[in-house]
Formats: C-alpha cells, structure tokens, sequence
C-alpha cells in the first residue's frame, strides 16, 4: 500500500468514534486577508524561469486564467515520472509570457481525509474576493475519488479544502464558467451541473443535483473523449474538447453555456502521445490557447505549450499548428 493511501485510511479511523465518522468543521466563504508581510511576498516570488519558446514549464492539463492581478496564472497538473503518484498542485504566473514565478504546493493530499493520489486536471475560479479550486483526485487501493473544492483569498493559495465528507461528484476534468448573469457551471464530459451561488454546492432539482446533458450536433466526438472547456467570446459559447482517443481538439459553438452546441471544427490536429489537455482564455487583446504536449525524452512526462489563437470573422477558430516560437517568439 503507498504512504498516502496508508494515511487517508489512518485518518478515517482516527476520526471513527463508536463506529461512527465524524465531519470536519469548515466553512464555505474565504476569510479577509491582511496584505501580505515582505516574507510572503518573497516566498511567492522566489521561483522564477524565464523561457524563449515553446515548451514551457514541465506540467499537464493547463488550466489558464487571468485574475484581477492581470497576470497570466496556470493551474496544470504536476508533472512527474509517475503520473500515478502525483499528490499536490503547484501553480505558474506571469505578467509577460515570458518569465514565470512558480508557487509550489498550492493544494496536496495532506489537507483532504478521502483523498490519496493520482491529483490530475484542476479547474479555478474566483467569485467575490474568493478563489474556488476544482481539483480532482482519482485515487487507488479502493478509495473513491472524484471532484472537490478548496478556497482562498489568494490566486497562488494556499487553498483550504471545503469538501470534508468527500467528492462533490464523481467524475474528472472538472471546467468551470461562469456567464455574465452569475450562473457558474461545472462541466465535466457531456454533463453539466448547475453551481450553487456559494461556489461550493450544486443546485437541487427535484431532490437531486440540478445538471443537463450537453448536447452536441453535426459531429460526434471520435474515440475516446474528455477534457471539456467553455468560454465566452461576443455573445457567444465555444464547447472544446479532446478526442480521437484524447489526442486531438475540437470544438463546437452555441448561443447558451448549456448548448445545444454546433460542431464548427479542428483546433489542433491529433498529437503524438497519450493525450492532450487544454484550456482557452483572453490576455490583454489577444486569446490563447494552452495545452500540453509529452515530449520524447526528459525528466518529466509532459510539458505545457502556448499558441495564440486567430478567430474568423464568422466567430469560427483559425486551427492552430505546434510551434517552437509559441506565445513567445510571437
């Protein structure tokens, strides 16, 4: 049995009382932070690289935002040899592109009763002063997994785990959007469930959590699919994904974040490798699309690459080619 599995279920027992479990206490909202001391702000800025081309930083599944800081933040998974044994997040940020600050350990094993290892494919959000982290921890050794949620008053964490009991829901690749009305939405494959106002909750209807089954028309996808995300662009809905046994992206568009969604085309033709991994979002004027690609030899398994995107006058995507000049040479 790994260390991290042995410590899950060490856990539990010590939280059985008379055969029952107990719940941690926790709470929902992230509470107001002083600014941060000199020593803080060492700590977050002490792990820079700066890069000249594609590939970045070692890492998977990029989940890319820019916050209210205007810095370019990635949320991947961590890389490592095995992915099997992953049990943390680090996070990337960077004003330029080019020089990225590393903030390690973000979220781990170590702060969750019910999760162990295999900590792939996050998502963030941030509503009200709060940032909200969507990790997924698939596990092992007959621990179930799936999605939680984390919170902090901080891009870079570290992020409190709110889900105590276990997953919110079962599944992987959590995608969260949230529309210009406030609704945020948590996508995962062909389902999306409809978030509470908390962030931490999914709506109820009829006794059970509020979701839609997505629908797509004019292509399904090929082979084995996943790694969904959702953005907005001029009043408009963009679905991408990852098929063709993960290996290619695609994507469809429609006039609501629940769809149904329009097949409209390729984003990046099939890689070489296991899979691959995306995610879409505007910086300054221009949008990129992040991704990773699994190189042939190195210390790691995958490395995240950068490609801005070119939209048609239609709405549709130019697809995009893998460059060694990236976001950075251009």
């Amino acid at each position: 049995m790994r260390a991290s599995a042995a410590r899950a279920r060490s856990i539990r027992r010590s939280l059985a009382v008379g055969g029952v479990v107990l719940t941690l206490a926790c709470t929902a909202g992230c509470t107001p932070r002083t600014p941060p001391n000199p020593v803080d702000v060492l700590l977050d800025t002490s792990t820079t690289i700066t890069f000249e081309s594609n590939p970045l930083f070692w890492g998977a599944d990029p989940a890319g935002h820019v916050w209210k800081d205007g810095r370019m933040w990635i949320y991947p998974t961590t890389d490592h040899q095995d992915p099997d044994q992953v049990d943390h997040w680090n996070a990337w940020s960077s004003e330029d592109l080019r020089t990225w600050t590393l903030h390690e350990e973000i979220f781990s094993a170590e702060q969750c009763v019910w999760c162990v290892t295999r900590a792939w494919a996050p998502d963030v959000a941030y509503r009200d002063g709060c940032y909200y982290l969507y990790y997924y921890f698939r596990n092992d050794d007959g621990m179930p997994g799936g999605i939680g949620v984390a919170v902090s008053d901080r891009p870079q964490g570290p992020f409190t785990n709110v889900t105590e009991d276990g997953p919110l829901v079962d599944g992987h690749d959590p995608s969260v959007f949230i529309d210009d009305d406030g609704q945020a939405y948590l996508y995962m494959g062909h389902v999306v469930y409809f978030l509470a106002d908390d962030m931490v909750r999914i709506q109820q209807e009829a006794g059970r959590h509020k979701s839609r089954i997505v629908e797509l028309r004019g292509h399904d996808p090929v082979g084995g699919w996943e790694a969904v995300w959702v953005f907005e662009r001029e009043g408009r809905y963009y679905f991408s994904l990852a098929d063709e046994d993960y290996r290619q992206l695609r994507y469809y568009i429609g006039d609501d974040p629940t769809g149904p969604f329009d097949y409209a085309g390729k984003l990046l033709d099939k890689v070489r490798g296991q899979n691959v991994h995306h995610s879409i979002v505007r910086f300054g004027d221009r949008w990129i699309l992040w991704y990773h690609l699994w190189p042939r030899t190195g210390p790691g398994v995958r490395r995240v690459f950068g490609e801005f995107l070119e939209f048609n006058e239609d709405g549709t995507i130019q697809p995009v080619s893998v460059t060694m000049e990236g976001v950075i040479g251009r």
